[in-house]
């Protein structure tokens, strides 16, 4: 199957479109969003409707996955689409702008395959929010699972929402291992629209560029989970099996871009291996490590 990628699909994001839009338009405006943090917050559950074969089968294309990859299951970084409203809907619980937040990572811990053709049942959770001089920190968690095995994938996002005027820390100087190139990909200019086509994630700074050239970004920049799903099919191609992935978004990724690089370090000590996703100008766009 090519990466050409429908705009019949968007049929398919018309729930994830309203929760997720339902959720930002509350938060925008003191208001009506939550005016404190709740000492006990809710566990949210719902029913996720089995997403179509077809949506699955395009969405793993446009991963560079091959056909037989996902036959019978849907891809371990599809959460970007079945996770998205609920992680809108547990953010919403906190006293702040949701359109404000900026994903700064995830971690993925995977205890079985998610098969294709099963609603999905998910609970999510509002487990921390923090804050600082420079910003509000927020995780929260998705359990998702299906009738037979209500927990087979274990999401954590950790965002946040940066203080007007508050200076930017600089990061702290680490050692880097050594790195071996084992596969690139690139995106071209309207990948931000397939992307939401392909998971209902529309916000105008992936896909609608007459907004995005008004940003700090002048221009589109893929999504975070679209990084994700590109590299980690990479490293599927290079043999890699990954059981806990925890990653953190360094630097944003403007479209298009080409020559990506995956790379990737000898295992430690306890078999966990380093990665990340470099540019040809050395820009480092991701970063994280995993075990098999």
């Amino acid at each position: 199957m090519s990466n050409d990628v429908p705009l019949s699909l968007a049929r398919e994001q018309i729930p994830t479109l309203v929760t997720s839009f339902g959720v930002a338009l509350r938060s925008m405006s003191p208001l009506t969003r939550p005016s404190r943090l709740p000492e006990n917050p809710r566990v949210l559950t719902a029913r996720f409707t089995a997403p179509s074969q077809r949506l699955v089968d395009h969405y793993a294309a446009w991963s560079g996955a091959p056909p037989a990859r996902y036959r019978d299951s849907l891809p371990p970084h599809f959460c970007s689409h079945w996770a998205f409203s609920m992680l809108a809907r547990v953010g919403g619980q906190a006293p702040y702008n949701v359109t404000e937040i900026l994903n700064q990572g995830l971690r993925l811990q995977l205890k079985a395959p998610l098969p294709r053709g099963e609603d999905l049942l998910l609970r999510g959770h509002l487990e921390d929010v923090s804050e600082d001089a420079q910003r509000v920190r927020i995780h929260t968690r998705i359990v998702a699972g299906w009738a037979q095995q209500p927990e087979a994938v274990i999401v954590d996002s950790y965002a946040t929402i940066p203080k007007r005027g508050a200076a930017k820390a600089k990061p702290a100087a680490r050692v880097e291992p050594e790195y071996e190139t084992i596969g690139e990909w690139s995106v071209g200019a309207d990948d931000g629209l397939k992307f939401g086509l392909l998971t209902g994630d529309f916000n105008p700074i992936h896909t609608f560029w007459p907004l995005a050239r008004r940003s700090k970004f002048r221009g589109c920049i893929l999504h975070g989970f679209g990084m994700v799903a590109r590299t980690w099919e990479k490293l599927a191609d290079a043999g890699q099996e990954i059981a806990d992935i925890d990653l953190r978004f360094i630097r944003p990724l403007p479209l298009p871009r080409e020559g990506l690089q995956v790379q990737l370090a000898a295992p430690d000590a306890d078999g966990r291996r380093t990665f990340r996703l470099q540019g040809r100008d050395g820009s480092t766009h991701l970063a994280g490590s995993f075990t098999g």
